[in-house]
């Protein structure tokens, strides 16, 4: 029956497929997601995306790779759909696929030509700095005479009582760095300044300790080593960073809080119209201050709640929960002089009874000097 003929290749019955005619046409896209067989859903509380047209799902948000799979192309570490496409929609995807390739291939140019711009100029700021520095080299040269080292001294018997042994060259240490060695610390050095400069740093990032371990480690990384792309940096490797700090400033919290005590702190804050409740906690003196949460409270508010005295306790209770479960390191909460803020440290001490709601004078001081500044 022709009906109920099906596709040798992938077992799909045709009639499955949408039927289009020639003079149909689809609409141009510029992502795939605007595309009514892609559709972005939830895999197990993860974000991810089905394939209309095989059922499948996929974990992530990859629009290459959700391109590929619909335009059935290979080596994309992807599964290839499976389902008969019609014509109209095959011919969107290439041409999609065409598009994104084009667009990257553009990109590509356009970054090899930043690149080669970036290192033309730092060649020749590094050259204008070599000749500054040779020059002054000159004449310093003319004032003083240049030490002179025998090379005997490169030379060190094993004993003294030895006879017929070959000298070693282990007490030879050169003071100076080559010719080489120079230019290639002065290109490196023009690099960082021009990083600088082009990324708006600080000044002060040049004597930054973490820029020093940097250099320090990519002396050990092989040639082929790249950065992490921006996403893996606002992604996995922040998430690792972020976890990372909140144990390490939870274990200091803690470790002389039986003799010193914990204490918390707590203030609203509204940045950019996003309503914002800062915890904090401190065990001076290991503990100054330690963020412990900046709670979003957009939701909360949306739903036609307020920062009141049980939302705020309720955000702080978890938190004293995990670093005082016994009840018997907390001492002191600190809040300004609002009312709803106040209440909630009463709340909170009357679940924790060594705990004092004090009130942060400094904080309304600062305060009033600013309305009167105003």
């Amino acid at each position: 029956d022709a009906s109920a003929a099906t596709d040798g290749a992938t077992g799909t019955n045709v009639d499955d497929a949408v039927e289009l005619s020639d003079d149909d046409a689809l609409p141009v896209i510029a992502s795939i997601w605007e595309d009514d067989y892609i559709e972005k859903t939830l895999i197990g509380g993860s974000y991810g995306w089905k394939c209309l047209w095989c059922d499948d799902l996929f974990k992530g948000i990859n629009a290459t790779k959700a391109l590929a799979h619909v335009a059935k192309v290979s080596r994309m570490h992807i599964k290839i759909c499976k389902a008969k496409i019609d014509d109209l929609h095959a011919e969107r995807y290439k041409a999609l696929l065409e598009s994104s390739s084009s667009k990257k291939a553009a990109r590509k140019r356009a970054s090899a030509t930043i690149a080669k711009g970036i290192a033309e100029h730092q060649e020749e700021a590094v050259n204008a700095l070599l000749a500054k520095r040779s020059r002054r080299s000159s004449a310093s040269s003319l004032s003083s005479a240049p030490e002179v080292v025998p090379t005997s001294s490169f030379f060190s018997p094993r004993s003294s009582s030895s006879v017929g042994l070959q000298p070693t060259m282990t007490a030879y240490k050169p003071t100076k760095a080559s010719g080489l060695e120079r230019a290639n610390e002065t290109t490196l050095e023009m690099a960082i300044a021009e990083m600088i400069y082009a990324e708006g740093l600080h000044f002060r990032f040049s004597e930054s300790r973490h820029l020093q371990r940097v250099l320090k480690l990519a002396k050990y990384a092989s040639g082929t080593f790249k950065p992490p792309h921006r996403k893996k940096v606002a992604g996995d490797l922040l998430d690792i960073c972020h976890e990372q700090v909140v144990a390490r400033n939870n274990r200091n919290l803690v470790a002389e809080a039986d003799t010193f005590g914990i204490s918390f702190l707590g203030d609203g804050a509204t940045v950019k119209k996003l309503p914002l409740f800062n915890i904090l906690g401190s065990c001076p003196p290991s503990v100054p201050s330690a963020v412990l949460e900046i709670v979003d409270c957009t939701e909360h508010i949306a739903e036609g709640g307020k920062k009141d005295a049980p939302y705020i306790a309720e955000s702080f209770l978890p938190h004293l929960a995990a670093l005082d479960p016994s009840k018997n390191r907390t001492d002191l909460v600190f809040f300004d002089g609002a009312s709803n803020v106040q209440k909630a440290g009463q709340i909170i001490a009357a679940k924790y009874p060594r705990v004092t709601c004090l009130h942060g004078a400094e904080h309304c001081i600062a305060l009033f000097f600013a309305d009167i500044a105003k």
